[in-house]
């Protein structure tokens, strides 16, 4: 993650890819916390706004609702989407045509 952040690195989306079947909950957060705090110094070091790449996060994070404790929140400074693939049914605030020809 943290080459995500360097100057020098062109990309501007890093796709981070969990499962909270196998990935533990604790485990998420530590990302979530690594990605923040590296947000957070690249905040503080930037030199020359106008010349840094704006760079993007998306933690794509399956939940099986039918188990308990598999909700998951990254607070304020977070955009939250919850999409259910499951026949299109069940409480989705974004659609899958949103996702896929909508500028980030």
């Amino acid at each position: 993650m943290e080459e995500f952040f360097e100057p020098e690195n062109s990309s501007n989306v890093l796709l981070v890819f969990a499962d909270m079947t196998n990935d533990s909950k604790n485990r998420i957060n530590m990302c979530r916390c690594i990605v923040t705090n590296l947000r957070l110094k690249r905040a503080i070091n930037k030199q020359n706004a106008d010349q840094l790449l704006i760079k993007h996060v998306c933690f794509i994070i399956r939940i099986d609702t039918t188990k308990e404790d598999q909700s998951i929140s990254f607070g304020r400074e977070w955009r939250q989407y919850t999409i259910d693939l499951l026949n299109g049914k069940g409480n989705s605030n974004i659609t899958m045509l949103d996702l896929t020809t909508k500028s980030i």
